[in-house]
């Protein structure tokens, strides 16, 4: 038998290079197989395969001896388009196509393969692969014109012989999705997700490979590597949420990936969202997606609707929010109010020197808890402290609570209406799923009920209510965070949606247009300025963002770090600027920031363009790996 020379991509977390080996089993391109690193065999994807003999002056060329790969079988766990759409995703990403299959392969099918077996292609309706013109639409509309509208699509799709894959960006929403749109095909519709238990995802990975009928798959990121042959259209459900981008190594986003995967299937992608992202929009204004059904340029609400001038005002609760609430009272209706902070306070400061009290791992400002038991807290490394009564700077007895947090406005409410039922959802008080259903159910069932509710509100499913008002929000503009705007419009048009009879604002900042389009559901003109300022200060759509985080125990270590590595990119005139958090656990933090023509980066326009990208991977390559590079970050934080 003749032997081969395999290039292989590891696919594991700790492994991303790619590397060679010897076989003389038939394996081919493609295929996952096990290969020795570090003392332990490991799935790696196999990149290439070569005939030794033809390759004799690379293997006299290698530094080391190649290893022959020990295990017998070679495995076809995944389809041709998706080993391509991985590989987009990878050079994209800048990361090792093994690092992007990771992302998107669940761990049990790596553990113990189940082959990719053409079952579903041989029954009487020819159920074959999608293979017409790859197309990309917008869907903007509420969730449940979006629901409906699912529905049409998966009957429309299953009369052509196709599968859908619903794509969420959290466990959580999978079982949600799920009972919306089973009925009448639960014998074709597939939930999955990492918190099901192996066995029964096992069952469920396999009836999705072997059911000659179309299926309806709902799923997060992790299962688009599911080598279904027939999938007609791929969905992105609220698309807008900052869940499908990874906060940690390699960075991915799962918007991309499953973009990619609908180019190589040649199927439809679809999406999804009450608000659509700015970027998205863009590309309908630019003609290069479509709109799924048009979408009109404004949300009409029935609620009446208050903003409120808190700038003379310096109580927590308006009089006008106090009226709402009587109301609320006298009627036996149901309230949410939103707050934007966790605990008491944001900051704790003393009145003598103006010192703020900071994690000393990370130095941000405490927070104030009161319950379940009096502490300070660090809401980045979760350090906790017990309270003090005076300064630790200057011995001081004036301490001074900064800010409202959603105990204390928690607190104000119970001491203005003591008749009223108050619920009160934040990660504190609901520590896991369960808790926070629990809360919300006890709500629901509550008539003549205030919720009083953090960003946590939006992990569950949850009814409209009579009144709804924005207790606290500025907090959020404080931010440096060029998404800011549209993430403060997404969330408040979602608040409003959610209110019958009246919608409140509470701001110091009343003269900001973002207030006045939510007012109005302008969601047209809302699109028009944040263009405009993403365009003048160079943000996505109009350029790439290119972030690189350095770290080091020791701050001048970092420093001197950051400095060589502005003098590397002097050609790519980098931006440097201080993190929001500049330590976090005793980890001193630096931040750069390159803005790219997107066509750079992306796909070189001419020569000249090429080079400068070659130029950049090569410089981003010799880097540290402990340094930080997240291509197309969510956020600049």
């Amino acid at each position: 038998m003749v032997a081969k020379l395999l290039k292989v991509a590891p696919i594991t977390k700790g492994f991303s290079k790619e590397l060679s080996y010897f076989s003389l089993k038939k394996i081919k391109e493609g295929d996952v197989i096990f290969v020795p690193i570090k003392g332990r065999d490991s799935p790696a994807l196999v990149l290439s395969v070569e005939n030794a003999r033809d390759a004799k002056a690379q293997l006299r060329s290698s530094p080391f001896p190649l290893k022959r790969v020990s295990n017998s079988r070679a495995y076809n766990l995944f389809t041709p388009e998706f080993v391509k759409a991985s590989q987009k995703t990878a050079e994209r990403f800048f990361v090792d196509v093994g690092r992007v299959i990771k992302e998107s392969c669940p761990r049990f099918i790596l553990e113990n393969p189940i082959e990719n077996k053409p079952t579903q292609e041989k029954n009487k309706n020819k159920l074959v692969r999608a293979g017409g013109k790859n197309s990309i639409l917008a869907l903007q509309a509420s969730k449940k014109e979006r629901i409906r509208f699912y529905k049409n699509l998966i009957r429309a799709e299953f009369a052509k012989g196709q599968s859908i894959l619903l794509c969420l960006s959290s466990i959580s929403e999978v079982g949600q999705y799920e009972e919306e749109l089973k009925k009448g095909l639960e014998p074709y519709t597939i939930a999955l997700h990492s918190k099901i238990k192996k066995k029964e995802l096992r069952e469920r990975w396999l009836k999705t490979l072997k059911e000659k009928h179309p299926v309806l798959i709902i799923a997060t990121g992790l299962f688009l590597s599911i080598p279904r042959k027939n999938i007609g259209a791929i969905i992105v459900e609220n698309e807008g949420s900052s869940l499908y981008k990874s906060k940690n190594k390699p960075y991915l986003d799962i918007r991309i990936m499953a973009r990619n995967l609908s180019f190589e299937l040649k199927n439809t992608l679809i999406l999804a969202d009450e608000i659509i992202r700015t970027e998205t929009y863009n590309q309908i204004l630019l003609k290069k997606i479509s709109e799924a059904t048009p979408s009109s340029p404004k949300i009409i609400s029935r609620a009446q609707q208050m903003l409120v001038d808190m700038k003379k005002d310096n109580y927590i609760i308006s009089d006008e929010l106090q009226k709402m609430l009587g109301s609320a009272q006298e009627n036996n209706e149901q309230v949410i109010l939103f707050v934007n902070r966790r605990g008491h306070g944001s900051s704790t400061v003393c009145g003598n020197c103006g010192k703020i009290l900071v994690c000393p791992n990370c130095e941000i400002p405490l927070v104030l808890h009161k319950e379940p038991s009096p502490k300070f807290l660090c809401h980045k490394c979760l350090f906790v402290a017990n309270p003090i009564d005076h300064c630790p700077y200057c011995k001081s007895w004036n301490l001074k609570i900064l800010g409202r947090g959603i105990q204390q406005i928690n607190e104000e409410i119970q001491k203005l209406f003591p008749k009223f039922k108050i619920f009160r959802l934040d990660s504190d008080i609901a520590k896991n799923r369960k808790q926070g259903e629990k809360i919300l159910e006890n709500f629901r069932n509550t008539t003549g009920s205030i919720l009083v509710a953090t960003q946590l509100l939006f992990s569950f499913p949850t009814r409209g209510v009579e009144r709804v008002g924005v207790v606290s929000i500025d907090g959020l503009f404080n931010l440096p965070d060029f998404r800011i705007n549209e993430k403060i419009f997404r969330l408040l048009l979602r608040l409003k949606m959610k209110a019958r009879k009246t919608f409140l604002i509470q701001t110091r900042l009343p003269e900001y247009p973002v207030f006045d389009n939510v007012m109005k559901g302008d969601i047209g003109k809302f699109y028009q300025s944040e263009l405009l300022f993403r365009k003048a200060l160079g943000y996505p759509p109009f350029k790439t963002l290119i972030k690189i985080i350095v770290e080091s125990k020791n701050k001048s270590q970092a420093q001197k770090e950051m400095d060589a590595l502005v003098k590397k990119l002097e050609n790519y005139k980098p931006i440097k600027f201080p993190m929001f958090a500049p330590k976090i656990k005793n980890n001193y933090r630096l931040c750069l920031l390159l803005k790219l023509e997107p066509s750079m980066w992306l796909n070189p326009q001419n020569e000249e363009q090429k080079q400068k990208r070659d130029n950049l991977r090569a410089i981003l390559s010799s880097l540290p790996s402990k340094h930080k590079i997240d291509i197309g970050p969510e956020s600049l934080l």
